[in-house]
């Protein structure tokens, strides 16, 4: 079974803004959050259409140190 995927284009500006205003870098929230930076990199890219795995993103909102519910309700 794979995993349920999200539109990338919203998520990945969400991710990439979030990780700056937390003052991290992708290396460190790729430590925190165990997964790799460069996976970090891919999701952040706003340059390229891709599904991003629903269970990542929730994963790298909350090392962040929100709620991936917050930003569904908006939604």
């Amino acid at each position: 079974m794979t995993s349920p995927t999200v539109l990338s284009f919203d998520w990945s500006r969400l991710l990439r803004e979030l990780r700056r205003e937390s003052g991290i870098s992708q290396h460190a929230l790729s430590l925190r959050s165990g997964i790799s930076q460069r996976t970090i990199s891919d999701y952040e890219d706003v340059s390229t259409c891709r599904q991003l795995s629903i269970y990542k993103v929730e994963k790298l909102i909350h090392v962040l140190g929100y709620e991936i519910d917050v930003f569904l309700r908006s939604k």
